[in-house]
């Protein structure tokens, strides 16, 4: 298991407090789980606003897609 505390994001403000008890139990059900929904949790406030990794980040499906092949007549 990765050596942090999800607890410890809380407290420095990246994750909402609410989410914890969630996000700890995934981590022993099911670590890839946990890992995609931290990572979508986590959130930075600042004078901009709320910085998170933008969705993009997690839709794959497009990359790991086989080409198609046009059927040559």
């Amino acid at each position: 298991m990765p050596l942090f505390s999800v607890k410890k994001f809380a407290d420095e403000g990246l994750l909402d407090p609410a989410d914890v008890p969630v996000i700890q139990e995934l981590r022993d059900y099911n670590p890839l789980l946990f890992d995609f929904v931290l990572k979508r949790h986590l959130r930075l406030e600042t004078t901009e606003g709320i910085k998170k990794f933008p969705p993009a980040i997690f839709a794959t499906r497009a990359f790991f897609a086989r080409p198609t092949r046009s059927k040559s007549l």
